[in-house]
């Protein structure tokens, strides 16, 4: 199987700057609810109804949803291309809400993972992740969320703030977190922590939340394999290694009828509703192992794929839904659901193969961390910056959200291929 996707695979980057679109407020009628070409683009009728379910539900105080949810809707906010600091409701945006609020961080059930994400949603919001804001005197001193990210790197792997290190979760959600805040894929920080997560790849080509030793580790699931996917890519793992065609492997093996993915795989069948957020995770995966989750590949013998089902779960009012019926003692969780479908369906992963540029007294600098030999031919040399005119006359960088950021430009590359 992974022989024939590997064949299936193209290369080649497309280049497509996304203007600032108004955010539409109508509920989405069946037809808009429609399928469209992937990855959909952040005009289209699904998208916008998703970002006015966020923007209608944020609070006064610049939240959407809680602390955590606040955050992945950022960074849907961003990749659709609208400017999270402009998202406000009539006071604190979503970003000062996130700059404002670090000591939520002691809620935390595993600071690694929270100050990832963290970090993201600062990148995503052309923020610096080592001085946002005041940051808190126990969580994030002077703003200083990188740091306290690699304060938990204990040499060979990142744990919780009680030392842990039985945890696999954080570990992926960080290379992507270091990787997207510029990190060298060389760093030490990123290479012993890839080797840590290869180190606990299942036979079965999958990843668990947790290594073996854990109490609670029950087998390879889904989400973590996807996020897994991404971390690895990000750090340099070619798409088309074993490890990752093994990976892929098991979310395919794990592909509902219907074309979206459950949580934990087909092995443990008591925690198996297929769902919104293990099936945008999983396209973000196959996007980014350079693959079309709407391809042949991906496509069930009753002719569903992964958008496919991920668009069933959109409601009315443009929110996403974790399952359509939703099973008992399931929650909803609309925000997050609905941020995680926004930047699957746009074919973004978190952030694998992303840079980002931000532009400081009237010059645009773009950070470059792509092999992709014509968007480092725009940018002059591996690594390199470039002005923004010149990389859109070359033709080369794949822009992929366009987005008008305090202070200048934030835009995102992606090295889709």
């Amino acid at each position: 199987m992974s022989v024939e996707r590997n064949e299936r695979k193209a290369a080649g980057a497309s280049l497509a700057v996304v203007a600032l679109l108004a955010l539409m407020t109508a509920a989405l009628s069946p037809a808009a609810m429609a399928a469209a070409p992937y990855p959909l683009e952040p005009g289209d009728a699904q998208v916008q109804g998703a970002l006015g379910y966020l923007r209608g539900t944020q609070a006064t105080d610049g939240s959407i949803g809680g602390y955590g949810d606040s955050a992945w809707a950022l960074m849907a906010i961003a990749a659709a291309g609208e400017d999270p600091r402009d998202w406000n409701a009539g006071g604190p945006s979503v970003v000062d809400y996130l700059e404002d609020n670090a000591a939520l961080l002691a809620g935390e059930l595993n600071l690694a993972s929270a100050y990832a994400r963290s970090v993201l949603a600062i990148v995503a919001a052309c923020g610096d992740p080592s001085a946002f804001g005041a940051g808190d005197p126990t969580y994030a001193p002077g703003g200083d969320y990188l740091s306290e990210l690699k304060g938990l790197h204990n040499g060979s792997q990142f744990v919780d703030q009680w030392g842990a290190t039985d945890i696999l979760n954080d570990d992926l959600w960080a290379v992507i977190a270091l990787i997207a805040a510029g990190e060298p894929q060389d760093s030490p920080f990123v290479t012993s922590t890839v080797d840590f997560i290869k180190l606990n790849q299942g036979g079965d080509g999958g990843w668990s939340w947790a290594t073996v030793d854990n109490a609670w580790y029950f087998g390879s699931d889904v989400d973590d394999t996807a996020v897994a996917i991404m971390a690895l890519i990000a750090a340099g793992e070619p798409q088309d290694s074993p490890t990752i065609a093994a990976a892929l492997d098991f979310i395919e093996y794990s592909q509902d009828e219907s074309g979206g993915f459950t949580w934990s795989g087909p092995a443990n069948p008591d925690f198996n509703p297929v769902n919104g957020g293990s099936t945008a995770w999983a396209i973000d995966a196959i996007v980014a192992a350079g693959q079309d989750p709407t391809g042949a590949e991906w496509t069930t013998a009753a002719g569903n794929d992964p958008v496919d089902f991920l668009l069933t779960l959109q409601q009315a009012g443009g929110e996403f839904v974790y399952a359509d019926p939703l099973p008992a003692g399931y929650l909803p969780m609309p925000e997050k659901t609905t941020s995680d479908a926004v930047v699957a369906l746009l074919g973004h992963p978190y952030w694998t193969g992303w840079a980002g540029f931000c532009r400081v007294g009237g010059v645009v600098e773009i950070q470059v961390d792509s092999s992709h030999p014509s968007v480092d031919s725009a940018a002059g040399s591996p690594g390199g910056t470039s002005s923004l005119p010149y990389v859109l006359a070359a033709g080369a960088a794949a822009v992929a959200a366009v987005a008008v950021a305090a202070g200048g430009w934030c835009a995102w590359l992606n090295r889709r291929r």
